[in-house]
């Protein structure tokens, strides 16, 4: 069953405390912080023209709402489909030929998605964000409750500056954007996992003491400490508050 999990109270004077920079930070202005900002920015226009990869299979599959698809062998991401740097892509077209083909498709971070995507729902007590009633990501319900107060705080002050384009930002807008860009800008890349509700099966070529990458989903042997693709430790994770992203 999808819910909300959470009840907000009315409008509040500060972000909740974790998602809240500070004052004496510089705004983000790395080539990093402007790739994040300019894929955020494809991801409103084209949603919900999104795939994700499941690793699960080789070689990988692409998957929509609608079923799987291919990447065009025009798209620049086709040389790297074994190797893409997030697990989440955003396309402009798809074509069906042979096969049904995306085309002009790029990864994008879960930020993103869910700060610009579809409709939000909170399942607390499964650890899950479900976009649009079938896409999850996995994160801890005081994450995805933090997201979605930051999600509501976005969707006022774009309303706002529709309506009043030449009215300047408050210093609680300021922060919401600063918080945005920093968000945008660190966002490491994540894997997908099964549908909500489901285990991923474990790879048939493992071996006892091989462990599956926290990082990018990588089946590595027993004597390594480290991913040989990513570099994650057998012990850490990637960083990510979203633990993994899937589609149904």
């Amino acid at each position: 069953v999808i819910f909300d999990g959470y009840e907000e109270d009315g409008a509040q004077d500060t972000l909740p405390a974790d998602i809240t920079v500070t004052q004496n930070k510089p705004r983000p202005s790395s080539a990093a912080a402007e790739e994040g900002g300019f894929k955020a920015v494809l991801t409103a226009g084209l949603y919900p023209n999104i795939m994700v990869v499941d690793t699960e299979k080789k070689p990988p599959k692409l998957l929509t709402r609608n079923g799987e698809v291919f990447l065009h062998p025009s798209c620049l991401d086709f040389q790297q489909e074994t190797s893409l740097d997030s697990k989440m892509l955003v396309y402009h077209e798809v074509v069906k030929t042979a096969k049904v083909y995306v085309r002009d498709a790029t990864t994008i971070s879960p930020y993103a998605l869910l700060l610009f995507g579809g409709q939000i729902k909170v399942q607390h007590k499964l650890n899950r964000i479900i976009m649009d009633s079938w896409l999850a990501l996995q994160a801890s319900p005081k994450t995805a409750v933090l997201v979605k107060q930051l999600r509501q705080r976005l969707d006022a002050l774009l309303q706002k500056k529709i309506e009043c384009p030449n009215e300047d930002l408050s210093s609680i807008d300021q922060l919401v954007v600063d918080s945005i860009t920093q968000l945008l800008q660190s966002e490491p890349a994540t894997k997908p996992s099964a549908p909500p509700g489901s285990a991923p099966p474990p790879s048939s070529n493992s071996l006892p003491g091989d462990w599956q990458c926290p990082g990018c989903g990588l089946n590595v042997f027993a004597s390594k400490s480290n991913c040989l693709r990513c570099g994650a430790s057998r012990a850490g994770g990637n960083g990510s508050p979203f633990g993994a992203a899937g589609g149904r």
